[in-house]
């Protein structure tokens, strides 16, 4: 196997499963970081290593509001795999940030949109009667907060183990759905159905500590964003 060059001051580990399967997410986030760990030449000259994790690592279901102090008992295989590669990394020794990044969208991720445009097509519903609390960040606040990181680290500040990163307003699926569709120039069909897709998970992510580091988002509610990612189709 090949070593990483000695040079590296700052490794942000962020990889995709090639596949939703249990085995694809071990490879990816257990094997692929124990991988990682054991090409590094020398961890002590590495000042960060930055894991881009997900907030699929929380159970709560309650729509509770979650932080970075809230318990991870994760039920799916996902969040269970990328749960144990952050316990990895915990205990490697190695100068570590672990970022748990809400639901990403923004550039190629366009679902929800797709969604309300097929519905408006199908006359499908698509609103929910049950609750689904939809957490967010546009994949430029993304980038821009591990930027963000590095920049405060390498000019001297501590930064946190862990930072769960999210947008700042936790909403209703539903209502980011009438929203697109207004927007969209669209009529969908607005009779709440029990059939209506579930999410795995109603909970509201907290982003205190990550405007604690005094990042500021490009996009602070999904309403920016979206209106960001209209503008260029």
């Amino acid at each position: 196997s090949q070593v990483l060059t000695d040079g590296v001051d700052y490794l942000i580990y962020c990889l995709t499963p090639s596949q939703r399967t249990e085995q694809a997410y071990r490879d990816t986030y257990v094997t692929g970081l124990e991988n990682t760990l054991t090409m590094l030449p020398n961890p002590k000259r590495l000042k960060r290593l930055i894991f881009v994790s997900s907030s699929s690592v929380y159970h709560q279901n309650d729509d509770s509001w979650i932080d970075e102090q809230s318990p991870c008992e994760p039920k799916q295989f996902s969040g269970k795999l990328i749960f144990e590669a952050e316990g990895l990394l915990r205990h490697s020794g190695i100068p570590s940030t672990i970022i748990r990044f809400s639901g990403i969208y923004g550039g190629s991720r366009r679902q929800l949109i797709n969604q309300v445009k097929q519905s408006a097509e199908s006359g499908a519903a698509i609103l929910s009667k049950a609750l689904r609390r939809s957490n967010r960040i546009h994949e430029d606040d993304c980038v821009g907060f591990i930027e963000h990181l590095i920049r405060l680290n390498a000019q001297g500040s501590a930064l946190e183990p862990l930072y769960l990163a999210s947008d700042s307003e936790p909403v209703d699926l539903n209502e980011v759905i009438i929203w697109l569709a207004e927007h969209l120039g669209l009529t969908i069909n607005t009779q709440p159905s029990e059939q209506a897709k579930r999410r795995s998970g109603n909970k509201q992510c907290s982003n205190r500590r990550m405007l604690d580091s005094a990042y500021q988002l490009h996009y602070p509610t999904f309403r920016e964003g979206y209106q960001a990612m209209l503008r260029q189709t």
